[in-house]
């Protein structure tokens, strides 16, 4: 949903960065629209979920410069074809930097069979959550 003509320029961008090239239209309301809200689950939560992989669909370089321990790196761009890296039938928990590269990445592999979490704030949250071992506060 986009209240404008260039916020809905702005959205097509944000697609166009993560693969989705072809957006003809717009709305400015989702009245009467069927919505969904994706299962979402909070840092602090991670450690506590079952989960069969924790997918990290931002780009190679930003992964490499760190992520959450234990995930995978499977960058957004290409996450379709690569869908035979991932646990067949296996639950999921994605994230990006911020959140939304991630939802287009989730919805796609909720399309394909799997089962998706989403982490809420993505790595952004993470990074400053308790739950990042770098924040762990140590009392003498």
């Amino acid at each position: 949903m986009a209240p404008d003509a260039n916020t809905a320029a702005d959205f097509r961008d944000a697609l166009l960065r993560v693969g989705i090239d072809t957006v003809r239209y717009f709305t400015n309301s989702i009245d009467g629209l069927p919505t969904f809200v994706p299962e979402l689950i909070s840092p602090a939560e991670l450690a506590e979920t079952n989960y069969d992989a924790l997918i990290d669909i931002r780009a190679k370089s930003e992964f490499a410069a760190g992520s959450i321990p234990g995930a995978q790196q499977l960058s957004g761009g290409s996450a379709m074809w690569r869908l035979n890296e991932l646990p067949a039938g296996g639950t999921l928990v994605t994230f990006c930097q911020s959140g939304a590269r991630n939802t287009v990445v989730a919805n796609a592999l909720r399309r394909a069979g799997f089962t998706v979490i989403e982490l809420e704030g993505s790595y952004a949250a993470w990074e400053k959550s308790a739950a990042n071992p770098k924040n762990l506060q140590t009392t003498v």
